[in-house]
């Protein structure tokens, strides 16, 4: 039988911790983890095979600091300051949205379709899944994508170009995650947060994409350029009632987290896909005035993350408003969570 080493031993101890907080058991043990790796710098593989006999004094001191704002159910990303997305680290403070892995599987949507030309990748993507057996099939027997990608290579998509546009940046994980798979692609975004700025600053000089990254502070419906390839956006989306009964509907975490960047302050939760539908096409009016050659995007669109059960009532509002060639893809749980479509007034 293996002895049990010093890891394994504080482990136990931080998972005992957060099971009297009240988490789950297996996101005691996740967070364990992860809180161990943070403050050692040592990886869990590693660590199995460690014959440390003791642990530093600075680490114990910085596992009781996280443990204790855990216990005031602080996210552990603002615990942390960093957070992983789509295989990259990036760093977080309160006041910044943390982004979700739900949300990946926007960029790999973008990704997507911005690799097979525009119009219909998401159907054509699904038959390169069927033709090469990589398909999942999800609780209703329906077809998704495979998880995303984790290993960043800008190699694999070198050709491929575009001025994408992403409205309300956060800490900078969709426009910065994109930036490094797409080399010859550039990110213009923009956020109503000084703070969001900042931080995806940083973040971005941290993966050395800034020179391909412009930031604008101010409400996109006054400061988004046209002549835009795509538009993407993680917009907020719960609706008002949610806020109004915070507390007790969401999980006490969520309450850490700026209240602009989950509510759009609509009854619905779909008021910034209302304001999309309406004034987005505008600002794709020159992105198509000429045809375009090799592997630039032919066809102009945007890419929207959505809420759960919004599918049917985001694209009914953009079916409204003579948008096309409309998509969902699905998250890793085969859950809808991104639309895609084309704006008005374009020939395909």
């Amino acid at each position: 039988m293996n002895q049990e080493n010093i890891f394994d031993k504080q482990r136990r101890i931080i998972y005992h911790e957060l099971m009297q907080i009240g988490l789950e058991q297996q996101e005691c043990w996740t967070e364990a983890n992860l809180i161990l790796e943070h403050v050692t710098g040592i990886k869990h593989a590693q660590q199995i095979i460690s014959d440390l006999d003791h642990f530093k004094a600075d680490w114990l001191h910085e596992i009781t600091r996280i443990i204790n704002s855990r216990r005031q159910r602080m996210p552990l990303a603002y615990c942390l300051g960093e957070v992983e997305f789509a295989g990259l680290s990036f760093r977080i403070i309160p006041g910044v949205l943390i982004p979700r892995p739900d949300t990946e599987t926007l960029v790999q949507a973008v990704i997507d379709r911005l690799c097979m030309g525009g119009v219909g990748s998401i159907r054509n993507a699904r038959n390169h899944w069927r033709e090469h057996g990589d398909t999942r099939q999800d609780c209703r027997g329906g077809l998704h994508p495979p998880a995303f990608e984790s290993h960043v290579s800008a190699n694999r998509f070198a050709g491929v170009t575009g001025d994408i546009a992403e409205i309300g940046i956060g800490c900078g994980a969709i426009a910065i995650s994109l930036l490094k798979r797409l080399p010859e692609c550039t990110v213009w975004a923009c956020d109503i947060s000084e703070t969001a700025i900042t931080t995806t600053l940083g973040n971005a000089r941290r993966h050395n994409v800034h020179d391909r990254l412009t930031l604008v502070h101010g409400d996109w419906k006054k400061v988004l350029p046209h002549n835009l390839n795509v538009v993407v956006s993680n917009p907020p989306y719960l609706p008002l009632s949610l806020q109004q009964d915070m507390q007790s509907a969401l999980q006490p975490e969520v309450t850490f987290e700026p209240k602009s960047a989950l509510f759009d302050g609509s009854e619905d939760g779909l008021g910034f896909y209302r304001q999309f539908a309406e004034k987005l096409p505008a600002h794709f009016a020159g992105a198509h005035a000429a045809p375009l050659q090799g592997n630039e995007l032919s066809t102009p669109f945007a890419a929207f993350e959505i809420g759960d059960k919004q599918e049917r009532s985001v694209s009914d509002i953009f079916k409204q408003s003579d948008w096309q060639d409309l998509s969902i893809a699905r998250d890793i749980h085969g859950l809808p969570r991104v639309l895609t479509t084309s704006p008005p007034d374009i020939n395909f």
